[in-house]
């Protein structure tokens, strides 16, 4: 058995049938390529690594370099986003993602990452090999809202858009005291992901006040999910998600949210919500010894940017 990075169309053809025959159902039509657009991509596989056997591939992961920062752009911290784990069901239960993720490990250390960030219901498996949970998110789960009275909030071809709303929408999100750093260009890239959706409102005026956004979906890991907004009001996003609701036929919707908000945000939202709880936002291990665990106790991570 070897790690390899998929170079071949033959490599690259088996490594896509692995992790869509392990992560999604049959029924879904979206390739999971096309979903991970940036670390899946046959043009550049530098974040594709994979175990081969007698010329079949037999195990996966993605290993993304990404900066953590601060809105001040003062604290930086170099982590590796694990994602797109899968081994083959005839291959498991024999250590061979144990062993890749240990040599993904070393591998991030060579390049001076100060962490490894991944999302998992393999509780176990992940904190017997030393990850642990970082931070929390808030989920709000809402049920049907009338229509909005305005219809203010639009549905928004993201090509139509320049880089001065992406800039903006960047700096209208959630305040938050670590998340990950993303350019324009990512930013663009990432929204091209199929089934994801752009909502605005007054995004012809970014500068204002007004100016608020929403994105709903993201192939099939976030379907009936906001994962990522930017408004002025709470009042905003309840016609935000109202908007959606309508345009969409869904009658229910989970808004995810970072634990910062201000307490008026909090109860106006948890007064329209179903239910709201607290779910941890993802396991971390840490490779820098300098590094306390508690630094990163306040990272957030929007949905486009997970993997």
């Amino acid at each position: 058995m070897d790690i390899i990075q998929p170079k071949s169309e033959r490599q690259l053809e088996l490594r896509d049938q692995l992790l869509q025959s392990t992560l999604r159902e049959p029924k879904d039509s979206i390739s999971i390529v096309s979903e991970y657009p940036t670390v899946l991509s046959h043009h550049h596989t530098k974040y594709s690594f994979c175990v081969e056997d007698k010329n079949a591939i037999i195990a996966h992961l993605n290993l993304w370099p990404r900066r953590v920062t601060n809105s001040a752009k003062t604290i930086s911290y170099q982590v590796g986003l694990i994602g797109n784990v899968a081994t083959h069901e005839s291959h498991r239960g024999k250590g061979i993602m144990r062993d890749l993720l240990n040599s993904m490990e070393n591998q991030a250390r060579n390049h001076g990452l100060d962490a490894l960030i991944l999302w998992s219901d393999l509780e176990q498996f992940y904190y017997g090999l030393g990850y642990q949970y970082c931070s929390e998110e808030i989920r709000f789960h809402i049920g049907h809202l009338r229509p909005p009275k305005n219809h203010e909030f639009q549905r928004i071809d993201y090509r139509s858009i320049d880089q001065v709303v992406l800039a903006k929408m960047i700096e209208k999100r959630q305040r938050t005291q670590l998340t990950i750093d993303r350019s324009i260009d990512e930013f663009r890239s990432l929204l091209s992901i199929p089934d994801t959706h752009l909502f605005m409102k007054s995004h012809e005026e970014p500068l204002s006040e007004n100016f608020a956004f929403g994105i709903y979906g993201k192939g099939c890991d976030m379907r009936g999910v906001v994962h990522e907004w930017g408004v002025s009001h709470a009042a905003d996003l309840q016609d935000l998600i109202s908007s959606i609701q309508r345009e969409t036929g869904h009658r229910e919707t989970l808004l995810l949210s970072p634990i910062g908000v201000d307490k008026d945000f909090f109860s106006y939202m948890e007064a329209i919500s179903i239910s709201v709880n607290y779910h941890p936002m993802c396991y971390v291990k840490f490779l820098n010894e300098n590094i306390a665990p508690e630094e990163l106790g306040d990272l957030f991570i929007w949905g486009l940017d997970s993997i």
